[in-house]
C-alpha cells in the first residue's frame, strides 16, 4: 500500500512540476496526512490559467418572465468603463389585481387635465454607483411600433420611435427617500408615500388620451392602435446607475397617472400600469473602450493578474485548469477555487460594491448557453451554503476572497467527463450592475488558486 501510494504521489508530483504556472513546486505534497493515512493528500499548486471575457446577451423579457430591476442611465464607472441602460415598455389598461379585470377609463365629456405623469418605483438596492453630485437628464419618447407581449426581448434589442416626439422630461438630482403623493382611486383623495421617481409629461400627451374615443379602451390591443409604447433614456454622462421596479410581482404602482377634474370639482386620476400583459424590457450596453478593462480584454492567451466579472452583459471570468492528465485516478475529497478581491488605484467600492455573490458556469456547445456547473445543480436551493460563492472576511490585513466548491465537477475534469474550464459570473446578472475584481492566478501576492483534498481510488 506504501509503495502504491508512493507512485501516485509521485506522478502527482511530476505533472504539477511540468504544469506552467506552478510558482512553488515544493509545495505540492507538503500537507500530506501522516503515514497512517497514506493514500489521501493535498495540495493547493494545480496549475490554473484565468481571463477575462465579455458576456453573452441576457434575456430581458419573454412572456413567462420579467426582470427583477430595470436600469437607466449612462454610468462611467472610474475602473468598468461605460454602461448604456434604456427602458421600453408597452403600458396596458388598469388590471385589478383583486378580481384580475380590467377597468376601463371612462373620461367625462367635461373632463379636464391637471397633470400626466410618468411614475417610476424605485428598486433601491439595485441602484449602484455614486449618485452624490450628478444630476440626470432623462427623457420619454414614443415608440414607432409596440413591445410584443408574445416576443422575447435582449438586452441588445431595440425598437424605433417617432423622432421629434418627447412625451416627458426631466433634469433632477436622485432623491431615493420617500415622497408623497395624492391619488384619486375612485374620485376619493388617497395619501401615498414611497421612494420612485415623477417624470412629467407634456400635456398634449395628456389631452390625446383625454380625448380619445371610448373605443380606443375597450382592450389592451385598442389602446395600443392609439399609443404604441414608450421609451425611456438617459441623455447624460453619470456616475450612478439608477434602477426600477417595474415588475408586477412586486410593484403594482409604475405607469402612467393621468390626473383630471370632471364637473369642475371631482379629482381623478387614472394609471395605465405596468402589468403582467404589459410588455417591458430593458436594453443596456456596456463599453469598455479607454477603461482599466480595456487591455485585459486584448491579451490574447496571456495569463491575467487581474479577473473582472461584471453584471449585466458584463464580464465573466474564463478559469481553465490546463493540465490535469497527472491526476488521472485520484479521488476528490474536496476541490475548492480561492479567488481574492482586488483593490485597485482610483477605485471607490464604497460607492461600486462588488458581487456578493458569484456563481460557475460552463459552456454548453449544443445549446449556445452557459449553464451552472453540477455541483450548483445539486445544491439547488442550498448552493449559497453548499457551493458558496459568496464574498468573506479572510482575517485581518488580507483581501477579502471568495470561495467556490466545484468538487463534483472538478472530478469530471479529472475523468475526462468534462472540459477543464469553468466560468465565474454575477448572480442574476441581468438585473444586477454590481462588479467584482479579482487577483489572477498569475498575481505575485494573492494569486488565484485550487485548494485539492484528493484520495486515491480503489481499485
Amino acid at each position: 500500500m506504501k509503495n502504491t501510494a508512493f507512485s501516485l504521489l509521485a506522478l502527482l508530483t511530476l505533472a504539477l512540476l511540468s504544469a506552467p504556472g506552478c510558482t512553488d513546486p515544493t509545495a505540492i505534497g507538503a500537507e500530506l496526512l501522516e503515514e497512517d493515512q497514506v493514500g489521501t493528500g493535498f495540495t493547493d499548486t494545480v496549475s490554473i490559467e484565468g481571463r477575462t471575457i465579455q458576456g453573452d446577451t441576457v434575456r430581458t423579457y419573454g412572456p413567462n418572465g420579467w426582470l427583477d430591476a430595470f436600469f437607466l442611465g449612462n454610468m462611467v464607472d472610474p475602473v468598468f468603463g461605460r454602461t448604456k441602460a434604456a427602458i421600453y415598455s408597452s403600458p396596458t389598461l388598469y388590471l385589478d389585481f383583486t378580481t384580475l379585470n380590467t377597468i376601463n377609463p371612462k373620461f367625462a365629456d367635461d373632463a379636464h387635465l391637471d397633470s400626466i405623469v410618468l411614475v417610476l418605483p424605485y428598486k433601491l438596492d439595485r441602484c449602484y454607483g455614486d449618485f452624490s453630485s450628478d444630476q440626470f437628464s432623462v427623457d420619454v419618447l414614443e415608440l414607432f411600433e409596440g413591445v410584443d407581449a408574445a416576443g422575447t426581448y435582449t438586452n441588445e434589442d431595440s425598437i424605433e420611435f417617432i423622432n421629434g416626439v418627447v412625451l416627458g422630461s426631466s433634469v433632477f438630482t436622485p432623491n431615493f427617500d420617500s415622497i408623497q403623493v395624492i391619488d384619486y382611486p375612485g374620485g376619493v383623495p388617497d395619501t401615498l408615500e414611497y421612494p420612485h421617481l415623477r417624470i412629467p409629461m407634456s400635456t398634449q400627451f395628456g389631452e390625446r388620451l383625454l380625448q380619445s374615443d371610448s373605443l380606443d379602451f375597450v382592450s389592451d390591443s385598442a389602446f395600443w392602435n392609439i399609443f404604441k409604447g414608450l421609451k425611456i433614456r438617459a441623455n447624460t454622462d453619470t456616475k450612478g446607475m439608477l434602477a426600477f421596479n417595474l415588475n408586477p410581482n412586486d410593484d403594482t404602482r409604475g405607469g402612467i397617472y393621468v390626473y383630471y377634474t370632471e364637473s369642475d370639482t371631482l379629482k381623478k386620476h387614472y394609471q395605465f400600469p405596468f402589468t403582467y400583459t404589459s410588455p417591458t424590457f430593458g436594453q443596456f450596453k456596456n463599453e469598455y473602450k479607454g477603461s482599466v478593462v480595456e487591455p485585459f480584454l486584448q491579451l490574447g492567451n496571456q495569463e491575467d493578474s487581474l479577473l473582472f466579472v461584471q453584471g449585466t452583459q458584463g464580464l465573466f471570468a474564463r478559469i481553465r485548469f490546463p493540465n490535469l492528465s497527472g491526476l488521472s485516478g485520484l479521488v476528490v475529497n474536496k476541490a475548492e477555487l480561492v479567488a481574492s478581491l482586488a483593490t485597485l488605484d482610483g477605485d471607490d467600492l464604497e460607492a461600486y460594491e462588488p458581487g456578493t455573490q458569484l456563481y460557475m458556469s460552463v459552456f454548453n456547445s449544443t445549446e449556445n448557453t452557459y449553464d451552472p456547473i453540477t455541483d450548483i445543480v445539486l445544491a439547488d436551493l442550498s448552493a449559497p451554503v453548499v457551493f458558496g460563492g459568496q464574498l468573506t472576511d479572510n482575517g485581518s490585513g488580507k483581501p477579502k476572497v471568495y470561495r467556490f466548491n466545484l468538487s463534483t465537477y472538478f472530478q469530471d475534469m479529472i475523468d475526462g467527463d468534462a472540459e477543464p474550464v469553468v466560468y465565474i459570473y454575477l448572480s442574476g446578472r441581468r438585473s444586477t450592475a454590481n462588479r467584482s475584481v479579482l487577483y489572477g492566478p498569475s498575481h505575485p501576492l494573492y494569486p488565484m488558486k485550487l485548494n485539492l483534498s484528493f484520495s486515491e481510488r480503489v481499485q
